[in-house]
């Protein structure tokens, strides 16, 4: 099982839009896309927040197949999609973790 990660600091005056757009409408397009089995939202403790907040957005993945399709199919647009929704209101990375135990 693989964990993808994608941490995003959201500027702090779009936070609760930006978490709502991602529950109602970009995790469910990520887990139909992606096949993903599931998700989670993780907001980061100890961070400073003056000027935005901290997230890491996970996705559980089958396996490396899987994970590769999204990657070259919809991984670009999806990114698009945020940065079009949200302009210059985050940054963000992503990385994919292989789940030990």
């Amino acid at each position: 099982m693989l964990l993808y990660n994608v941490t995003v600091k959201i500027d702090r005056n779009i936070q609760e839009d930006w978490l709502q757009w991602m529950r109602s409408a970009y995790i469910p397009k990520m887990k139909r896309l992606g096949g993903f089995a599931g998700h989670r939202i993780c907001k980061l403790l100890g961070t400073d927040e003056t000027d935005g907040f901290t997230y890491a957005v996970q996705y559980l993945c089958t396996d490396i197949p899987a994970f590769q399709h999204f990657q070259i199919e919809h991984e670009a647009n999806m990114e698009v999609e945020m940065m079009q929704k949200f302009p210059n209101q985050f940054v963000h990375f992503s990385s994919i973790l292989e789940i030990v135990e």
